[in-house]
């Protein structure tokens, strides 16, 4: 596998591993003692990340350091591709009494229902 390669999957994989853990960018950075615009970097344009950063990332994320370089996880498709105030909002969600959850859950089914209903109609 080439550096690129690599390289590639392993920003895939941090933003994968990120979103699926529901933080920011920021509150990954608070967790690894860092900035939000080194993660922001990180993800974006680093190719040399030093070791010690790359395991600062995988310890805050709760995942090993060949998680982060592993293709295979940058193939998997699903949880991660949500956007995290959809994610914090389901863990807010969940945190609410019982009754007050399938409210909430009720109403979501039923504004979901109508919209498509009238992209139904629309066709």
């Amino acid at each position: 596998m080439q550096k690129e390669d690599v390289v590639s999957t392993f920003k895939k994989n941090l933003v994968a591993v990120r979103k699926k853990r529901g933080l920011s960018q920021r509150e990954l950075a608070k967790k690894m003692n860092a900035t939000q615009r080194i993660v922001a970097y990180y993800e974006k344009e680093a190719a040399n990340i030093p070791l010690t950063k790359l395991q600062d990332l995988a310890r805050a994320l709760d995942v090993t350091v060949v998680e982060l370089l592993d293709q295979r996880l940058d193939k998997a498709k699903g949880v991660e591709e949500l956007d995290v105030r959809i994610i914090r909002k389901i863990k807010q969600i969940e945190g609410l009494p019982r009754r007050a959850q399938e409210a909430l859950w009720h109403t979501i089914n039923t504004t979901l229902e109508m919209q498509a209903l009238k992209a139904a109609k629309k066709k």
